[in-house]
């Protein structure tokens, strides 16, 4: 039989804020929450519990900051958004042509104002590496 505990949550900073997801980190108990601070913008930040089961342990990674734009808008940003999320390297085109197109996309997000921490872009770069670069990835990933 299967036994399940309640987990303790980090404090809450607002009177609206979710759970949107939950995972693992670095084999830490992780979630990403989102919450509404005013009416033009929300925060979704990604916690990671260092101790599980502690509520202490919580420790906030990074946060990303959305303006809400009229739907218009919205629909426009989630296409860019996808546009970053999506985009793969191919062995079919130019290495160095590949890597010029990633800061591009990022420079449209900043057009709609959507901001990711450096550290979470250059990670989403680094995964997106061919398998052929795995020994240059993993450098990377430890430096």
């Amino acid at each position: 039989m299967d036994v399940f505990n309640e987990l303790p949550m980090p404090e809450r900073v607002a009177d609206f804020e979710f759970v949107h997801g939950l995972g693992v980190l670095d084999g830490c108990l992780s979630m990403s929450r989102v919450v509404s601070l005013e009416r033009t913008h929300h925060n979704v930040s990604v916690m990671s519990m260092r101790q599980y089961g502690e509520k202490e342990s919580w420790t906030m990674l990074f946060t990303i900051q959305c303006w809400l734009l009229p739907e218009a808008n919205a629909n426009k940003q989630r296409l860019v958004v996808r546009k970053v999320c999506q985009w793969q390297m191919t062995d079919e085109k130019e290495m160095k042509l590949q890597i010029n197109e990633y800061p591009k996309l990022l420079i449209d997000l900043k057009s709609e104002k959507i901001f990711l921490p450096e550290k979470f872009a250059i990670g989403e770069l680094i995964k997106k590496l061919l398998g052929s670069w795995s020994d240059y990835k993993n450098s990377l990933k430890h430096k």
